[in-house]
């Protein structure tokens, strides 16, 4: 892509920089429906200052900045042309990376995403010498309200409330903006550049479709990074070998409800060399973590000296250890061939030049067979993001 276009992350059009409008940035300005955000907005938007097109001209040699039309006024509020939500990163000192995450139905999707953004805005910022926050507050009121209150109540509350399924953006939606995207930015002390992050987290019944799959294939092929979610419960091997309290604990639908992984892999597989459209012969480079949530659901499937069993040492290396990666994901690859997954794996080897396999525990203790769980405990749960960093050069391996 030329370096004067951009993506925008919520609607997936393609526009000149020239191109960009924006939103005047005056209290005082005079407030009216905007009937085109309302379209992608996370609720029903009330009366905003208006969006415009004019003159556009670079202020300190860093941003674009308009004069609105009505009070006079300059604003650097860029907006798409096509959907005028606000876009990041359009500063030269700023890059905006991509995260899609793949998988069915009860995958452990939600949960992931919801303790990853908060040990990493918590923690794992601060292990990189950076610092994390969420780009604006539509995105920190987006995490509240579908994640943090369920995963981090306050003290004296019951605190036995699973994660509300996320909704479907795809099929039965009022509005196209029912999921979405949680941006957060990311910038290291000693380095003037700044990141900001978009993740998707789309529903398993959106993966559960081809033609769902294909209506997202925009969205798939813009992102920088995909995370991809191999449930161990789907596999008929692990099942058969774990009390049935602990799958109630860990799962809410049955075996043979919705696909499994290797078909949603084999559908990813396909949006992604129509839209890239790759000969048969070429692999896709974009990256692609895959990912075996639950991990402490599987303990006592896994031999004693498993590099599973250990605390993940990317924390101790302050970094992305690349021999600890390496040793995790050789260890996975033999335990998906002793439980009759390689199939999968030879559709991932044979299709992506870029991947690697992590295990991770968003809880770090199995719910209980009501659904009950208390404050995560994640176990792993930053190892996939310090990889896909690795990948996009934001950070260094070790």
């Amino acid at each position: 892509m030329r370096k004067n276009t951009y993506v925008c992350p919520y609607c997936f059009t393609t526009h000149s920089k020239s191109e960009l409008c924006f939103r005047c940035v005056n209290a005082t300005c005079k407030k009216k429906p905007d009937h085109v955000y309302a379209k992608y907005c996370y609720k029903a938007p009330e009366l905003r200052q208006p969006a415009f097109e004019g003159r556009k001209k670079w202020f300190g040699k860093k941003k674009y900045v308009g004069e609105c039309p009505y009070c006079g006024r300059e604003s650097g509020q860029l907006l798409c042309p096509s959907c005028h939500n606000v876009l990041p990163g359009l500063e030269r000192s700023i890059e905006t990376k991509l995260f899609t995450v793949v998988g069915g139905m009860d995958a452990g999707k939600s949960s992931y995403l919801a303790v990853l953004l908060h040990e990493f805005k918590r923690k794992g910022a601060c292990m990189l010498n950076g610092v994390a926050s969420f780009m604006d507050d539509t995105s920190a009121r987006v995490y509240e309200e579908q994640f943090l209150r369920y995963l981090y109540p306050c003290i004296g509350t019951d605190p036995s409330i699973r994660l509300p399924k996320t909704k479907s953006s795809l099929a039965g939606s009022t509005y196209i903006g029912a999921n979405r995207p949680i941006l957060m930015d990311f910038k290291r002390l000693e380095e003037q550049k700044k990141y900001t992050f978009v993740f998707y987290d789309e529903a398993g019944e959106d993966f559960e479709e081809e033609t769902l799959m294909f209506t997202m294939s925009e969205q798939i092929a813009a992102s920088n990074g995909i995370f991809f979610f191999l449930d161990p419960l789907k596999i008929s091997y692990v099942r058969n070998r774990l009390q049935e309290a602990k799958i109630k604990g860990a799962s809410t639908t049955e075996e043979q409800y919705g696909s499994d992984a290797n078909v949603i892999l084999l559908r990813l597989i396909k949006v992604l060399r129509a839209k890239y459209k790759l000969l048969e012969e070429e692999r896709i480079s974009v990256p692609v973590a895959v990912i075996l949530p639950k991990l402490d659901v599987l303990t006592s499937l896994l031999s004693r000296s498993s590099p599973l069993l250990r605390s993940s040492m990317h924390y101790e290396e302050k970094g992305y250890a690349r021999q600890e990666g390496f040793d995790v994901h050789e260890e996975l690859c033999g335990l998906l061939h002793e439980w009759g997954q390689q199939e999968f794996l030879y559709h991932l080897a044979a299709n992506f030049e870029n991947y690697q396999l992590f295990a991770v525990s968003a809880f770090g203790n199995n719910p209980d067979e009501y659904g009950r769980f208390y404050h995560p405990k994640p176990v792993r749960i930053e190892d996939p993001f310090l990889w896909m960093l690795v990948q996009m050069g934001v950070i260094r391996a070790l």
